[in-house]
């Protein structure tokens, strides 16, 4: 039986969502807890934490009124139960395990949204900053041998929006929640050179697929940067749509809004500054 998709309104924001019907269990839960988890791959852009908690809100009355439109465990879950994920599990996959799956550094998924978006998307304005079309992002997801070149997915939109979405549903960011509170102080530092140098030696302790995979993902937004007189995405609204994406911390706290400044500077610094912080190799 197929669940239809259903609206979630609430004063400040609406989006359809398309019923999920496999994700990693991760025990009992409390539909707020379950929703926190859920939010950022729907909330395209959060205007702040007043809204995302009214949003938290409204979907968690849905979800309460609405089985299985959500990643909640089923009735056999009990409570530090864990389950073996799909084996062709890609979002919401821990990043160590599902390259250790592909046999490879950057997850394949990631390497095809960006030589997508590199072969026909610089150009878009907005790119990474415009919406796609959210159903046709959930049935992308869904797609077990994806091919970019496929006329379904032309709307670049959709491809970069499929690319965050892969992004915020990692179970821990690219930079660890363990670094976040050194990466904000990092770019708290007075002088220049400090930071650049700080920021350096916290990259550097970024477990492998994490570091090859941010290095990646950076190389291709500093492409996206070169085009920024066409589409608009100087390094201030990269920093602004990946600033959270990349870095979070593990939970909200009363600074959220000040911290959301602190990572959005630090993807500009690492932008900025890549060649310093991510030396090429055999060369540090």
């Amino acid at each position: 039986m197929r669940h239809q998709p259903f609206i979630v309104s609430c004063p400040v924001v609406s989006a359809c969502f398309v019923p999920r019907t496999s994700c990693p269990p991760r025990g009992m839960e409390t539909p707020q807890s379950s929703v926190h988890r859920q939010v950022p791959a729907y909330l395209a852009e959060s205007q702040g934490g007043s809204v995302f908690s009214q949003w938290v809100n409204c979907v968690a009355d849905e979800q309460a009124s609405s089985p299985g439109c959500f990643c909640t465990p089923g009735p056999l879950a009990q409570p530090g139960a864990t389950a073996a994920l799909s084996p062709d599990q890609v979002f919401g996959c821990r990043l160590d395990a599902l390259c250790q799956r592909e046999n490879d550094m950057v997850p394949r998924f990631v390497r095809l949204c960006v030589e997508a978006v590199e072969k026909r998307g610089l150009d878009a304005d907005g790119i990474y900053r415009v919406s796609g079309n959210l159903a046709v992002i959930q049935k992308l997801r869904f797609v077990e041998r994806l091919s970019l070149a496929d006329p379904e997915w032309d709307d670049v939109h959709v491809v970069t929006g499929a690319l965050k979405l892969f992004f915020r549903e990692l179970p821990e960011p690219l930079v660890p929640f363990a670094l976040f509170d050194a990466f904000v102080a990092a770019v708290k530092l007075p002088a220049s050179g400090e930071r650049v140098q700080r920021l350096g030696e916290l990259v550097q302790s970024l477990p492998p697929p994490n570091y090859a995979t941010l290095r990646y993902i950076l190389a291709h937004l500093r492409k996206v940067m070169e085009h920024a007189d066409v589409n608009r995405m100087t390094r201030q609204n990269i920093g602004i749509v990946f600033g959270p994406t990349l870095l979070r911390p593990e939970k909200e706290l009363a600074s959220m809004a000040v911290d959301m400044v602190h990572q959005n500077q630090a993807v500009e610094l690492l932008l900025s500054e890549f060649q310093r912080i991510f030396p090429a190799p055999g060369t540090h």
